[in-house]
C-alpha cells in the first residue's frame, strides 16, 4: 500500500517541491498568498510580482514583491516553474508573454477573466469564479446536488 501511495504522489507531482511566483499582488493575489501560507504543500512561493511602485520591494506573507520587469530575471535565477496568475484581463496576455519568455515556465493557474495564448510547451488552468458560481448556481436551482 505504501508503495502505491508513493506512485500516487509521484504521478502528481506531489514528491516534489515546485518553485512558484505570483504575477499581481492586488487583493486576489494577497489572498492567494495567503491561502499558500496556512496549508502545507509542495509550492514554494519564491516570489510575487507587479507593476505598482508602492508595492514593489515589500513583502506579502515573507514572500517579496519585484517589479514585473524583473521577471525573467527573477524566475531564470530562482528556477520558478509555476506562474500564478492574477492581473486585471487588459494586462494578462501581456504578463502571459512575459512568462513564456521563461525558460524555466512549464504551468500558468490564471484568475484573469481572459483566455490566454502560450506557447504548447507551457500548460495553463484557467480559473473563473463566475463561471464556477454559475455552475453551483445552476445544479442548485435543478436540485442537482453537487459534490467535489
Amino acid at each position: 500500500a505504501a508503495r502505491l501511495l508513493d506512485e500516487i504522489r509521484s504521478c502528481l507531482g506531489r514528491d516534489r517541491t515546485w518553485k512558484t511566483a505570483l504575477i499581481g499582488a492586488g487583493r486576489i493575489g494577497q489572498a492567494l498568498l495567503g491561502f499558500m501560507s496556512l496549508r502545507e504543500s509542495n509550492y514554494r512561493v519564491v516570489a510575487a510580482f507587479d507593476v505598482r511602485a508602492d508595492v514593489i520591494g515589500g513583502s506579502i506573507y515573507g514572500v517579496p514583491i519585484r517589479d514585473i520587469k524583473d521577471l525573467r530575471a527573477v524566475a531564470e535565477a530562482e528556477s520558478i516553474e509555476v506562474f500564478i496568475l492574477s492581473v486585471p484581463k487588459e494586462s494578462a496576455q501581456e504578463a502571459a508573454d512575459k512568462i513564456a519568455a521563461v525558460p524555466s515556465a512549464v504551468g500558468v493557474l490564471n484568475f484573469a477573466p481572459t483566455r490566454l495564448h502560450l506557447p504548447a510547451k507551457i500548460s495553463l488552468k484557467n480559473i473563473d469564479i463566475t463561471r464556477e458560481i454559475d455552475i453551483l448556481c445552476a445544479c442548485i436551482l435543478h436540485q442537482t446536488p453537487l459534490r467535489n
